[in-house]
């Protein structure tokens, strides 16, 4: 079974693109449906695929309890993106 066929229906939370719509970042919120066996299985395998194509993921347990844990997370990898105005759209996290 081809990559393609193994992620073709998997969905993520959020992603974030830059302006010419280059995928920077993946954001997943793991609620307790992503405990099982099975959740992990498709979680570790949809990161896999996302890294292979080098887009970062970032996983909060469910949502975020503050903006300093998002900022702190995310800020570095829009760093890391000066290319497009993703940092600049977003410096508002700081």
């Amino acid at each position: 079974m081809s990559i393609r066929n193994k992620f073709n229906r998997s969905m993520v939370d959020y992603l974030i693109i830059d302006s010419n719509f280059i995928p920077v970042v993946c954001i997943e919120l793991d609620d307790f449906t992503h405990n099982s066996d099975i959740a992990k299985a498709k979680d570790e395998l949809r990161d896999n695929i996302l890294s292979a194509a080098l887009i970062p993921t970032v996983r909060f347990k469910g949502l975020p309890k503050s903006v300093r844990l998002v900022q702190s997370e995310l800020n570095p990898i829009f760093k890391n993106h000066k290319k497009s105005d993703i940092y600049r759209k977003l410096i508002v996290l700081k």
